[in-house]
């Protein structure tokens, strides 16, 4: 994980301050069983880490979010936060096609061979869910390594109706200035992730680059 370039959005939370040198790594596993996905991440930061394991059930093709566990420690490993939370409860209601923002890069791939596009939730916590739309941006190459791999590129984006009513005529309009997140897909199956680009969480999150490492 890198700092983006260049920020296409002022906030707050600057990646540059976050992130950086050898300290911006980030590991990744995806582990599965017969009926669920497994992520685990560990993210290094200048002065800490934040690590997630994040869980879905899948069952007859679907993906469904099952439970989410994330801890920040500091620089001297002291826990500073901690956050433990199960999906599908009635308690707090939420449509199944809701998944964890900071996993959606992770997952999407499977989705990259629908046409047109596909719509769904993400849930950042149980006051903040919003509803996004993806779909296929054309084809690319990149290199990894010194592997050329052709990738399918995607794009990511929220549905500003989520927030405030517009007539369909300025939310065309309003289309290209809300925040982007930019993906590349490995074009072969299972469509690995191989980079990212863009707010790593809702808008107003540290935007960055995540680039699959050889």
């Amino acid at each position: 994980m890198t700092p983006r370039p260049k920020r296409s959005f002022q906030t707050i939370l600057d990646a540059h301050k976050l992130i950086g040198g050898d300290r911006g790594q980030s590991h990744v596993t995806r582990s599965w069983t017969d009926d669920m996905l497994r992520l685990e991440f560990e993210h290094h930061l200048n002065h800490g880490r934040v690590s997630e394991t994040i869980e879905f059930d899948y069952q007859s093709g679907d993906l469904r979010t099952r439970r989410l566990v994330r801890t920040v420690h500091d620089g001297d490993d002291q826990l500073l936060r901690s956050e433990d939370a199960t999906f599908g409860s009635p308690t707090i209601e939420l449509p199944e096609e809701t998944y964890p923002e900071v996993a959606l890069p992770f997952i999407l791939g499977a989705m990259v061979g629908l046409p047109g596009t596909s719509s769904f939730y993400a849930w950042i916590n149980d006051r903040f869910v919003a509803k996004v739309y993806f779909e296929r941006d054309g084809e690319s190459e990149h290199r990894i390594g010194g592997e050329r791999r052709r990738s399918i590129e995607a794009v990511m984006y929220p549905d500003l109706n989520d927030w405030v009513p517009l007539p369909r005529i300025l939310t065309r309009l309003a289309k290209p200035f809300v925040p982007k997140y930019h993906m590349s897909f490995d074009k072969e199956t299972p469509h690995r992730l191989l980079r990212f680009e863009g707010p790593y969480g809702p808008p107003g999150a540290p935007e960055v680059v995540l680039q699959l490492e050889p």
